[in-house]
């Protein structure tokens, strides 16, 4: 296995997404930021160093302790490698069909898809489709599966399995959410440079794909809202460059709006300092069981005060501010940062996989908590059921013959 390039180093990982969309905020391009450097800046240091501290530490014992130095065992290794490859990919088809299975029938109860009420003036929204509850689910199965497909291509080759994560893109354009289109491009880029590190050609790739994915971000967002209309909630200044294209506004405004509801909430809100953190844990309830136990308050519990009603997200530390202050954003940091390290460490197929969706969370804990999101974190859940050490030997007995090893593509 070769080494683990230092941008997936969970530090890096973190800090550059903090420190970039603080960067970004100190341009002030647009009049909705309205917190002072000073405030913006406190704000910051208030998750970056206890983060930086711990994952420090907490990288030097892993690095350090004579038993965690050792070798793990590999899920996927030697000589019963390709055997574990083929069993992963019937399992992977098996729960591809149910997917296919639960989601038609989400199609015909939702009555149709939501980019084809969009297109024909249907009321509707994509809010109406689906199955609450069931949904999540099934949007997290799918990211697991993607995921799954693609670190097959980035580890053995096939460039056929690169297709799921294309695929993903198309299911999420159809049912207009762009955040499962971030998670799985987010996810599908870190798998490959986990397995292909970053060549020249791959960087170049990367660069590419960036703008690609802010110009669609902005023509999507155009035609779920509208570009005049998302303009003037925007509210750029007259230092923005017009000429830009809208995708450009959009990313700017959803990287540094958060951050401006998670000051705002700050200097306005005082905690409840409940132990139980409230708050913070609500997303890991279901949909129907979330109202039943937090009631309909929980929405305003998940985004703070808000700015402006348009951007109603704040950031990954507004439920441990709103639980429990500055120290509770300060044991979040402590939280996650000790979760990356340890599977950062992690050298087994399974493992990494999980270390991706870690990643991802870390990058997106800019804009949202996806750490205690059900749809996202489940993934984790799935990972393991796909790649349970568990197998029948009698099978393995029996393909081991036959099998080729995949060629790389």
């Amino acid at each position: 296995m070769k080494t683990k390039t230092l941008f997936l180093h969970p530090l890096f990982l973190f800090t550059f997404v903090w420190l970039g969309a603080l960067s970004l905020y100190l341009l002030r391009l647009s009049k909705l930021l309205s917190a002072t450097n000073e405030q913006a800046t406190s704000a910051i240091a208030i998750i970056l160093v206890p983060y930086a501290v711990v994952m420090g530490g907490t990288t030097l014992y892993l690095h350090l302790a004579p038993k965690l130095r050792k070798q793990r065992k590999q899920l996927l290794c030697n000589s019963a490698e390709i055997d574990e490859l083929l069993i992963l990919k019937g399992r992977l088809k098996r729960w591809l069909f149910v997917w296919i299975f639960l989601s038609a029938a989400e199609i015909v109860m939702s009555g149709g898809l939501p980019l084809v009420w969009l297109l024909t003036g249907n009321p509707k929204t994509y809010a109406d489709f689906g199955i609450p509850s069931l949904h999540g689910l099934l949007n997290s199965m799918l990211l697991a599966l993607g995921l799954c497909y693609t670190a097959i291509f980035a580890r053995y080759g096939g460039r056929r399995h690169l297709l799921f994560s294309v695929a993903i893109v198309c299911w999420a354009v159809l049912v207009v959410t762009r955040g499962m289109i971030i998670v799985n491009l987010l996810q599908t880029v870190l798998v490959i440079v986990l397995y292909r590190g970053i060549p020249g050609k791959l960087a170049i790739k990367l660069v590419a794909l960036a703008l690609i994915i802010v110009i669609g971000f902005g023509a999507l967002g155009d035609l779920r809202s509208g570009a005049a209309a998302f303009r003037e909630v925007a509210q750029p200044t007259e230092t923005y460059p017009q000429w830009l294209p809208s995708g450009v506004l959009w990313v700017y405004i959803y990287l540094t709006t958060p951050l401006n509801n998670l000051i705002y909430t700050i200097e306005s809100v005082q905690p409840v300092d409940n132990i139980l953190f409230p708050s913070t844990v609500a997303p890991l309830f279901p949909t129907v069981v979330r109202k039943v136990v937090y009631g309909e308050s929980t929405e305003s519990a998940l985004s703070g005060e808000l700015v402006d009603q348009a951007f109603n997200v704040s950031t990954a530390y507004i439920g441990p501010f709103q639980d429990y202050g500055a120290i509770g954003m300060m044991c979040f940091s402590i939280l996650i940062s000790v979760i990356a390290a340890f599977y950062w460490w992690r050298t087994n197929f399974r493992d990494e996989l999980i270390y991706i969706v870690i990643g991802q969370c870390l990058l997106i804990s800019v804009f949202y908590d996806y750490f205690f999101s059900l749809p996202i974190i489940t993934q984790v859940i799935w990972i393991y059921l796909f790649l349970s050490p568990k197998r029948s030997k009698i099978k393995e007995l029996q393909k081991r013959e036959s099998l080729k090893v995949p060629a790389h593509g």
